[in-house]
C-alpha cells in the first residue's frame, strides 16, 4: 500500500491550501458512513427489502454495502483521475504529477475530455476485472448517479483507452489491486464467496443510493478533514470516522409514540373519528402486509387526518422511516404543512429524538412557518440539538426527499418515474416512507402515466401508499391498483373494478388481493342548484344574486379571461371589493393574495350583508384554499372539477344573504360551441359530459361516484339529440389526445421495474434538466406550470428593481448583495405562461439564462435567496418580450400576455 498513498481522491478549491485526501483514506471514510447510515438511517422496512433482493451469497447487506462504499472510487487510481487538471490549485496538481513519477507510475498521456473515463465506470470495470458480478459492479459504476450503457462497459470502448486507464500497465494494476485487496480486507469480503450472488434491481437501485449518500456525506471535508498523506492507524481512522458521523448529526430513523389504535385520533387530533376515519383505522390496524389503500370520500371528511393516522399505524406495524405526504399545489403543500409538522411532533417517542422535516417546492423558503424551524447547518455545532429540525443537508432537489418527513407537490413523487441524474436517491426516499398522494383527481392523462409508472417502482418496493381523491374514476383505481401489484394481479380478476352506489369508499390490497369497503358519511346531503347560464348574461346575474350582498366566487378556467372578468367588475362595482387570484402573479403578491382571501372569507373577519366581496380566480382556487362562498360562478369545466368547486360553496355554518340561503351554482355555458380556452385546457369530450350529465340539482355528496363514474366511463355516454356525431367525434379525440399523452410521457421514463436484471441502461438516454430543477418539473407536469423567474425592471442606469416596487438595486459585479434585498429579489419569482413550455422550453431557458448573464452580477450567485435563479427583464413599463411574446405586469392583474396567443 505505500504507492497508494500517493494517489489522491479529494484536493483543496483553496489556490492558498495544498492539502488533499489520499484515496484509501476516503475509501475507508465512505465504509464506515455507510455502516452507521445502515444501522442508525436506514427504516427497518428498507434494510428488509434490500436483503430480500439478495442471494445466493453468505454475506449480510450489510458487508456488501461496506464492500461496495470501500471500492466505489478506486476508479479513481488511474492515469486519467490522477492528472485531472486542478484549475484552482495548479502547486497541488504539479505535487500529484511528481509524486507519481517519483514512485514510477506513468501519466505522461492527456486525455483532452475526461468525462470520456469517467472514475465511477473504469471502478466498475476493475471490480469486474476481479471477478466481481455485474450486479454487485454496476452499483458501483452508477455511483456518480447515472447507470452504465452496454456501450460504456463494451471491452473495446475501454481497450482504446489502455495509455489512460493503466490497465495494461503492470504498475497501475499493481495500485488498482492492491486498493481492491485494501477494500476487501476493511469490509471483510472475500472476493470469492461473491461468484454466484444475484441481486435484485431495486435492491441494487436502493444500495447505490446509500452509497451515493456515503460519499457525499464522507467527502463533505468539514466533517472529514483533508490529511495530505498522513499516516492513519486503524484506530485513528475508526475514530476519524466516528468524529465526521458524530457533527454530520444525521438524525436516527423515526421511533413512534406508542398508541392505542382506538384512541388515536384523540390523541393526535384531538376529537372522536368519524366514521370514514375510525373505518380506515381498522381496516389498516388488520393489514397484515404493505399495500395501495385508495381513499373516495367527499370534500370536508377529514382524509388528511386519516391518512396521518393511517401512516403512523403502517410505519409502526412494517418499519417504515417517515411520510412523504404529495399535493397538486404549493398552496396546499403550504396549507397542510402546519398540520403535518403537529402530527410529527405528537408521534415522536422522545422529545430528544431529531426528526428531519422538509417543504418540497420551489417557494418554501416563503413559508414562515417552515423557515422559523431549528436549523441544523454545516458550519455551526450541531450538537445538542432535538425535536423537528431542517437538515440543510437532506434539502434541496436531490436530497429533500431523504427527510424523515418530506411534505410538497406531486412532482416530487412523479419525477421517481423519470430517467434523471441520482435518481436512486429520490427512490431510496419514497421506499424509506409511507406515501400519501392527495388529490388524485387533478392529475391529467399525462401526469397519470407518471403516477402509474411510479406506483409500480413503489409497489415493486412494497412501500405503502394512499390515495385520496373526492372524485376517482373506476379505471383510474383499477390502473394503480394493478400497476402497484405489477406481476401479482392473478387474484384479482374477479374484482369489481365498479364502485358501489355507497360512498365513501375505501379499496385496498394487502398481499395479493383487493378488498373494498363501504364507510358512513358523516354529512347529510348538500342539495345543490344548478343554473345554466350564457356569457352574455354572466353580469346580469351577478347583479341579481349579489343584490343583498355576499361572498361571490367566480371560477374562470383560463388566466386570459379571469383577468377580463376581473377588469370588467372593476368597471361595474368600482365601491365593491374585487379580488383576483391566478398562477400568474410574483410570489409576494401571490402569498399576500392568498392570505387576504382565506382571511376575508374567514368566520372572524367575514363581513356581513350588504356588504359585497367578489373573488375571481382560475383552478388555484378550485382546489388550493378552504374557501366559503354564499354563491358561485363557474366556467363549464368537467364533472370532477365541477364538483371540486361546488365543494367551495357553503363548505361551513355561516350566515347567508336572503336569497342565498340555499347552494347556487351557475354554470357559464354557451351551448353552441365551447369556449376556446376551456376546450383547450380540457378538451371537448369531458366539456360535453359536464354539459350532459349537469341536472337542474347536485347532491353532495351523493352524487359524486355517479356522475364522475358516468363521465370517465370506457364509453361515451348514451345521447340522441343533434350533438351526437360532434360528441362521439369528441369522445375519438380525447382517446387519440390520451393516448398521445402517454406516448410522450414514455419518452423519459425508467423502464418497468419486472424489466432488466441490472442497472445497465436503466438511465440511458437521461432527461435534461437544469440547476434549479425547472426542465424535470415542466417533463412531468406537461402544464402552464413549467418554468420560473425573478421579474426585475431594468432601470436603464446600471441599477434594477424587483416587479415588487421600485427600490433601486445597483448592479456592482465586485459586491455580494445584501441578504435583505436577495430576499427581496427572490419573492418576486414568478411561473411563466403555457407558451414557454413544450416545444419553446429549450429556447426559453437559454434566453433566460442569456439575459441573466447580461444584467446579473456574477457575484450575486453565490447567495443562497438567488443561486440557480433565472431573471426576466421589464422595462420601465413593466412591459418585457421573451422568445417574441410581449408581457406586462401589474401586481393588480398579475403577467398579462400582450401578443395573440392564449395563455
Amino acid at each position: 500500500m505505500g504507492t497508494c498513498k500517493f494517489i489522491w481522491a479529494k484536493s483543496s478549491q483553496d489556490p492558498n491550501d495544498e492539502s488533499w485526501l489520499p484515496l484509501d483514506t476516503h475509501l475507508h471514510d465512505t465504509m464506515m458512513v455507510s455502516e452507521y447510515l445502515w444501522n442508525e438511517w436506514v427504516p427497518e422496512h428498507t434494510r428488509a427489502i434490500i436483503t430480500s433482493g439478495i442471494s445466493g451469497c453468505k454475506y449480510a447487506a450489510i458487508d456488501i454495502l461496506k464492500f461496495l462504499s470501500a471500492t466505489h472510487d478506486i476508479g479513481k487510481a488511474t492515469p486519467v483521475f490522477q492528472r485531472k487538471s486542478l484549475v484552482n490549485n495548479p502547486n497541488l496538481h504539479k505535487k500529484f504529477i511528481d509524486n507519481l513519477k517519483n514512485a514510477g507510475l506513468k501519466c505522461d498521456n492527456l486525455l483532452t475530455d475526461v468525462n470520456r473515463l469517467p472514475h465511477y465506470l473504469l471502478s466498475e470495470i476493475i471490480l469486474e476485472r476481479n471477478d466481481v458480478p455485474r450486479d454487485i459492479a454496476v452499483i458501483v459504476g452508477s455511483h456518480h448517479g447515472l447507470t452504465p450503457t452496454k456501450q460504456d462497459l463494451d471491452d473495446g470502448y475501454i481497450d482504446s483507452y489502455c495509455a489512460h486507464t493503466g490497465f495494461e500497465d503492470c504498475d497501475w494494476v499493481n495500485v488498482q489491486d492492491a486498493l481492491f485487496s485494501y477494500a476487501s480486507d476493511i469490509s471483510n469480503i472475500d472476493p470469492k464467496n461473491l461468484k454466484d450472488i444475484r441481486i435484485s434491481q431495486q435492491s441494487q437501485i436502493l444500495m447505490s443510493a446509500l452509497v451515493i449518500m456515503s460519499d457525499w456525506i464522507s467527502s463533505n471535508d468539514q466533517w472529514f478533514p483533508l490529511i495530505s498523506n498522513k499516516y492513519l492507524t486503524q484506530y485513528e481512522l475508526k475514530q476519524r470516522a466516528s468524529s465526521g458521523w458524530k457533527y454530520a448529526n444525521v438524525p436516527r430513523t423515526w421511533r413512534i409514540f406508542p398508541y392505542d389504535s382506538s384512541s388515536i385520533f384523540l390523541e393526535r387530533f384531538n376529537h372522536e373519528p368519524r366514521p370514514f376515519q375510525k373505518k380506515l383505522i381498522e381496516i389498516v390496524s388488520e393489514m397484515s402486509d404493505s399495500g395501495i389503500i385508495i381513499v373516495e370520500a367527499p370534500m370536508g371528511e377529514g382524509k388528511t387526518e386519516a391518512a396521518l393516522a393511517a401512516a403512523e399505524i403502517l410505519s409502526n406495524k412494517l418499519g417504515m422511516g417517515g411520510i412523504f405526504f404529495a399535493l397538486p399545489t404549493q398552496a396546499t403543500a403550504n396549507g397542510i404543512f402546519p398540520r403535518i409538522k403537529r402530527w410529527v411532533d405528537s408521534t415522536t417517542v422522545d422529545s430528544k429524538d431529531t426528526n428531519s422535516i422538509f417543504l418540497a417546492h420551489g417557494k418554501s423558503k416563503f413559508n414562515k412557518e417552515y423557515t422559523s424551524i431549528k436549523h441544523i447547518g454545516y458550519k455551526e455545532s450541531n450538537t445538542n440539538v432535538d425535536g423537528t429540525v431542517i437538515h440543510e443537508w437532506f434539502t434541496g432537489k436531490k436530497k429533500g426527499l431523504l427527510s424523515d418527513f418530506a411534505i410538497g407537490t406531486v412532482d416530487h413523487v412523479l419525477m421517481g418515474g423519470l430517467k434523471l441524474k441520482h435518481l436512486a436517491l429520490r427512490h431510496l426516499g419514497l421506499a424509506n416512507k409511507v406515501v400519501i398522494i392527495d388529490e388524485c383527481h387533478a392529475y391529467d392523462a399525462y401526469m397519470g402515466n407518471f403516477l402509474v409508472k411510479i406506483v409500480e417502482w413503489l409497489g415493486s418496493y412494497h412501500v405503502p401508499i394512499i390515495i385520496m381523491s373526492a372524485t376517482l374514476y373506476p379505471s383510474r383505481r383499477k390502473e394503480l391498483i394493478t400497476a402497484y401489484l405489477g406481476k401479482r394481479t392473478e387474484n384479482i380478476e374477479d374484482y369489481k373494478w365498479e364502485t358501489s352506489t355507497q360512498y365513501p369508499v375505501i379499496t385496498i390490497t394487502n398481499g395479493d388481493s383487493v378488498k373494498q369497503y363501504e364507510c358512513e358519511s358523516s354529512k347529510e346531503p348538500k342539495n345543490v342548484s344548478i343554473v345554466r347560464i350564457m356569457n352574455s348574461e354572466l353580469y346580469d346575474a351577478i347583479e341579481r344574486a349579489s343584490a343583498n350582498g355576499g361572498h361571490i366566487g367566480i371560477f374562470c378556467n383560463t388566466v386570459t379571461k379571469s383577468q377580463y372578468v376581473f377588469n370588467r367588475m372593476r368597471e361595474l362595482y368600482p365601491n365593491d371589493e374585487i379580488h383576483l387570484l391566478h398562477s400568474k402573479f410574483i410570489s409576494i403578491d401571490r402569498s399576500k393574495k392568498e392570505s387576504d382571501i382565506i382571511t376575508i372569507l374567514s368566520r372572524k373577519y367575514r363581513k356581513c350583508p350588504p356588504s359585497r366581496t367578489f373573488i375571481i380566480g382560475t383552478q388555484v382556487i378550485e382546489q388550493s384554499l378552504d374557501l366559503d362562498f354564499d354563491v358561485i360562478f363557474s366556467d363549464l369545466c368537467p364533472i370532477d372539477l365541477l364538483l371540486q368547486r361546488i365543494g367551495r360553496l357553503h363548505r361551513h355554518e355561516n350566515i347567508r344573504p336572503a336569497g342565498l340561503e340555499n347552494p347556487i351554482c351557475y354554470v357559464i355555458d354557451d351551448k353552441d360551441g365551447f369556449d376556446e380556452g376551456s376546450e383547450y385546457v380540457y378538451g371537448r369530450y369531458q366539456l360535453y359530459n359536464a354539459r350532459l350529465l349537469m341536472g337542474d340539482r347536485i347532491a353532495i355528496p351523493t352524487d359524486i361516484p355517479k356522475l364522475v363514474h358516468s363521465a370517465y366511463s370506457d364509453m361515451p355516454l348514451d345521447i340522441l339529440d343533434g350533438v351526437s356525431e360532434d360528441y362521439h367525434e369528441s369522445f375519438l379525440e380525447m382517446k387519440k389526445f390520451k393516448l398521445e399523452k402517454e406516448k410522450n410521457a414514455g419518452v423519459f421514463q425508467i423502464r418497468d421495474p419486472w424489466k432488466g436484471k441490472n442497472m445497465v441502461d436503466w438511465l440511458k438516454g437521461n432527461a435534461q434538466d437544469d440547476s434549479a430543477g425547472n426542465m424535470a418539473m415542466a417533463t412531468v407536469r406537461d402544464t402552464d406550470e413549467s418554468i420560473e423567474a425573478i421579474l426585475v425592471i431594468d432601470n436603464g442606469d446600471s441599477t434594477i428593481s424587483p416587479i415588487s416596487d421600485r427600490t433601486s438595486i445597483k448592479l456592482d459585479t465586485n459586491k455580494s448583495i445584501d441578504e435583505d434585498i436577495a430576499f427581496l429579489l427572490s419573492g418576486c419569482k414568478i411561473t411563466l405562461p403555457r407558451q414557454f413550455a413544450g416545444k419553446r422550453l429549450g429556447s426559453t431557458l437559454s434566453e433566460l439564462s442569456e439575459m441573466t448573464s447580461k444584467h446579473i452580477p456574477t457575484s450575486w450567485k453565490s447567495n443562497g435567496w438567488l443561486k440557480d435563479e433565472l431573471f426576466l427583464i421589464a422595462g420601465l413599463d413593466c412591459i418585457m418580450i421573451l422568445n417574441g411574446i410581449r408581457m406586462r405586469y401589474s401586481s393588480d392583474e398579475g403577467l398579462v400576455v400582450l401578443s395573440d396567443e392564449k395563455i
